[in-house]
């Protein structure tokens, strides 16, 4: 007996150090000595989830929460709080409210942990919650505890809330304070911290996206942590898209192999948007709609292709499938905590619109909500219908305006397809493009490279970005040479000011 337990608490530790492989080993020799099964199911299912099977996981948490609901409610409890979790993930409606909803009487701990991804789901879904209060509890929590099982609850929460909570400062200042620390007592948080960053950034900087995501791919995968990186395939497919990398088309498959509904789905919707980006409209309604088929017209996921479907069947000319979009986007408007959602449906209601001073009001309102929220990408995207708009009604002055504020957003976020989308419209009303000093950070360093030179323009040392990513501060340093080299800068004070002038490199 002790011999087992010491076996199975050397497989959690594994876990939590990122290996699988090692924490299986344990499990297999625990099990052996005939005694272990019954306290092993839940670190199975996280094994299943870190071999890169999420939706076997979700189901193995799902079967011990139901065995265990009489015999054990904190058990119980325990395992529906990481199917919530798991579920919120893989972007599953329906079985993350089932879950809440079968929560058992347990402890206030675990009680907690239900309040808090109640709020993320409600926030997710548009349904009024209490995100302020749960993120004050998140801080409390990383406050008052240092152990590694609400470590890796907090890391998790805080990726899913920025997810869904649009610009909040707050949240992303504590991913920021547990990406420079958790990963020197729980390792295998870092990639789930990149997965934050990604999340964050997607509102404003594709190329900072994709290389978190890409970051953390390759961290998990160098720690054997498929799951993690089954969560970050879809984020980089998605920045691929909006960046026009002909490359999406090849994560997508990625993805689409991963197998299961939640990854068909981002597959589909991130092939939908790159469509977009290259001016394929006929396309995108095409892969779009097979979305909109399954769903039957319901909300079926957290994910939301219905703008970009409406926007595509705008352009083949299928008013009506556009309305539909509208009509499922306006009921989750209603929230107070979508500024996203309510964003884009104002922005179909104005594509919509044949009115023209009523298309106006309406894309003006869809950028103005977007903006404050944070959605820069979404904001620039509909600035440039609005120019477009603006520009048909012989407001050239207006149209060059909206168009140049699109432009501006899209060269921070790095959308090279979208600025020369600009530029044809700048040309339209007589316009030039602003002239640009030299090739942007960008442009000149790799994807690894830009990150760091980002957050060491935002003041963070080299010790700080070795334990962001893993690294030694030497290989910091080297990469750093690097990137003085290849921007033609001395230091890091140079590099510093060159950001003055140059957005690409401002994390």
């Amino acid at each position: 007996a002790t011999r087992c337990r010491a076996l199975v608490a050397g497989a959690r530790s594994a876990l939590d150090s990122g290996s699988a492989t090692v924490a299986t080993a344990f499990l297999d020799e625990a099990d052996g000595l005939g005694i272990a099964a019954a306290s092993t199911d839940e670190l199975r299912a996280r094994i299943a989830f870190a071999s890169g099977a999420p939706v076997d996981a979700q189901r193995r948490y799902a079967d011990v929460a139901d065995r265990w609901h009489e015999a054990d409610p904190e058990r119980s409890a325990s395992a529906r709080i990481e199917h919530i979790t798991l579920s919120l993930k893989l972007h599953d409606v329906s079985a993350a409210a089932s879950s809440l909803a079968s929560m058992p009487t347990c402890s206030q701990r675990l009680e907690q942990r239900a309040r808090i991804l109640d709020a993320v789901l409600r926030c997710r879904t548009g349904t009024p919650s209490e995100l302020g209060a749960a993120r004050n509890e998140l801080i409390e929590l990383r406050r008052s505890s240092v152990d590694a099982d609400d470590l890796r609850f907090i890391v998790e929460a805080v990726t899913l809330a920025i997810a869904g909570a649009g610009d909040d400062p707050i949240l992303r200042d504590l991913a920021d304070d547990l990406h420079r620390t958790a990963g020197d007592v729980v390792p295998s948080l870092v990639p789930s911290l990149l997965l934050a960053r990604a999340a964050y950034c997607s509102r404003f900087d594709l190329t900072g996206t994709a290389t978190a995501a890409r970051q953390a791919i390759d961290l998990g995968t160098e720690a054997g942590q498929s799951g993690l990186v089954a969560l970050a395939l879809p984020w980089l497919a998605n920045a691929q898209a909006g960046l026009g990398d002909p490359q999406c088309l090849e994560t997508c498959a990625e993805v689409e192999a991963l197998g299961g509904e939640p990854a068909w789905i981002s597959a589909r919707s991130a092939l939908g948007f790159h469509a977009l980006t290259v001016g394929r409209p006929s396309e995108a309604f095409e892969v779009l709609d097979e979305l909109h088929r399954w769903s039957g017209g319901e909300l079926r996921s957290l994910i939301l292709w219905h703008a970009d479907l409406a926007e595509a069947a705008l352009a083949v000319g299928r008013r009506d499938r556009a309305e539909q979009q509208l009509s499922i986007l306006e009921p989750l408007a209603a929230g107070r905590d979508r500024p996203w959602v309510s964003g884009v449906a104002h922005r179909v209601r104005g594509q919509l619109s044949g009115d023209v001073d009523d298309a106006i009001a309406e894309l003006t309102l869809a950028s103005d909500i977007l903006t404050v929220g944070g959605y820069m990408v979404a904001a620039a995207r509909t600035d440039l219908m609005l120019g477009e708009r603006l520009r048909r009604a012989r407001r050239r002055a207006q149209s060059r305006d909206r168009v140049m504020r699109a432009r501006e957003v899209f060269e921070r976020a790095g959308m090279t397809v979208w600025i020369d989308r600009c530029d044809v419209d700048l040309h339209a009303v007589g316009a030039a493009p602003p002239a640009t000093d030299g090739v942007e950070a960008h442009a000149a360093l790799t994807a690894h490279e830009l990150q760091i030179a980002r957050w060491v323009t935002a003041g963070e040392t080299n010790r700080d970005v070795a334990r962001r990513l893993i690294l030694s501060p030497r290989t910091v340093e080297s990469h750093l040479s690097g990137i003085y080299r290849k921007l033609g800068v001395s230091g890091r004070s140079q590099l510093i000011a060159r950001s003055q002038s140059d957005s690409s490199l401002i994390a």
